[in-house]
C-alpha cells in the first residue's frame, strides 16, 4: 500500500512505541527491503525528553503522514492557559 502513495527508495520515518531490536526487526524488513528506513534509535540525541518533540516535527515537517488509530501521534497534549 506504501508503494502507491511513496516512491521507493524514499526515506521513511517509523514512529514507533515499540523498542527496534533484532527480536522485532523481521517485522520491519518489509519496509526496509523498500525504502531507506529510519527510527528515533538511529538519532544520536542527548536525552530521551527529547523524543517525544523530535517526533512531532519530523512528522509535522513530513511530505506524507500516515497514522495507525489510536496513534501517540495524533494525541491532543494539553496546554495551560
Amino acid at each position: 500500500i506504501l508503494l502507491k502513495q511513496i516512491p521507493k527508495g524514499s526515506n521513511l520515518y517509523i514512529s514507533t512505541d515499540d523498542k527496534i531490536n533484532e527480536n522485532n526487526m523481521e517485522f520491519y524488513q518489509s519496509f526496509k527491503d523498500n525504502f531507506n528506513v529510519m527510527f528515533y534509535e538511529d538519532f544520536d540525541t542527548t536525552s530521551p525528553i527529547f523524543e517525544p518533540l523530535i517526533e512531532t516535527l519530523i512528522c509535522a515537517r513530513s511530505n506524507k503522514f500516515f497514522a495507525q488509530f489510536p496513534s501517540n501521534q495524533i494525541l491532543h497534549f494539553p496546554v495551560e492557559a
